[in-house]
């Protein structure tokens, strides 16, 4: 009996698997149930994935209108800006002004006559641009006088003012002033400057304040170009047979949105306690090539409306 039932035990196995094996007719029916299951998975990720896009496209335009909208709040904040650095260098040349000791040219009607120009058309007079580079050997400037002790004048507030003062025999303000005028605008249409403009001008007093912000190279090859957003403000003052002209507000962007990013004033970089060395005969690695090049550009610059003056 033992034996029967242990024998009984053993086969019980086989006839389960026995069991388990499907019939050709409900592997059919399996197949077609798989089968249906997949192509309910199938529509099921298609309507997925469209819900997917419509998300994706509202997302997209949501987007789109932040950034729309940032860019009118941008060119607002540029705007109001702008109104502010106008009156800004109002208020600085109405100062340049009072402290003028020579008098006032066609101011024959009272008012303060300060406007901002309208039109950037050039004027007759040709700002004749030169490369700016200094004559002396890549060996040698460093040590050359002229960028040395007192080459970067700074007023009794410590700011960096370049100034040219001169006498304009037998021509009146008005005269002065269009011909000033004309360099100044021509000079903000040159290669090399970004959004550069006379920004306002007092035709009553023969004042004109002009804005730039041009490139300033250091350096050139085939294989690199080293060189810094240079920005400054020239004030103009026309009298009769005489013209007072600063250059100021000078500031750097050098590598511009790189890790070697470097923003400065002249303030800050250019001037004699910043640039030359300890015994005060050379200029030091950095700042050197910014003073330099800066000097350049304003003797450049001052040069050249001289020459149209005559």
């Amino acid at each position: 009996m033992k034996k029967l039932i242990l024998a009984a035990m053993l086969l019980m196995p086989l006839f389960g698997n026995a069991q388990s094996v499907l019939t050709p007719q409900e592997q059919l029916e399996k197949a077609k149930k798989e089968a249906e299951a997949a192509k309910q998975a199938v529509k099921e990720a298609k309507r997925q994935a469209k819900l997917a896009a419509k998300k994706a496209k509202i997302k997209n335009e949501d987007i789109k209108n932040a950034a729309i909208n940032e860019e009118i709040k941008k060119v607002k904040a540029e705007t109001e800006r702008h109104k502010a650095e106008a009156e800004k260098y109002k208020i600085e040349a109405e100062k340049q002004t009072k402290m003028s000791t020579a008098p006032s040219a066609n101011n024959t009607n009272g008012s303060t006559g300060w406007t901002v120009p309208q039109s950037s058309d050039k004027g007759t007079a040709a700002s004749n641009r030169t490369s700016g580079n200094s004559a002396t050997t890549k060996t040698d400037w460093k040590h050359d006088p002229k960028y040395l002790t007192g080459a970067v004048p700074q007023n009794a507030e410590g700011k960096v003012v370049f100034t040219l003062d001169i006498d304009v025999p037998g021509k009146n303000a008005q005269q002065i002033y269009d011909i000033v005028y004309a360099y100044l605008n021509n000079m903000a249409q040159e290669d090399g400057q970004q959004a550069s403009r006379i920004v306002l001008v007092n035709q009553d007093k023969s004042i004109i304040v002009a804005k730039y912000t041009e490139w300033l190279t250091f350096s050139e090859s085939f294989l690199a170009l080293d060189r810094t957003l240079f920005n400054y403000t020239i004030i103009g003052t026309c009298t009769d047979n005489h013209l007072q002209l600063t250059l100021d507000r000078i500031s750097y962007d050098y590598e511009k949105g790189r890790p070697s990013e470097l923003k400065s004033s002249a303030e800050n970089y250019i001037t004699d306690k910043h640039a030359l060395n300890k015994k005060q005969t050379g200029l030091i690695n950095g700042p050197a090539k910014f003073r330099r090049k800066t000097i350049d550009r304003k003797n450049q610059i001052f040069e050249n409306i001289v020459r149209a003056l005559q």
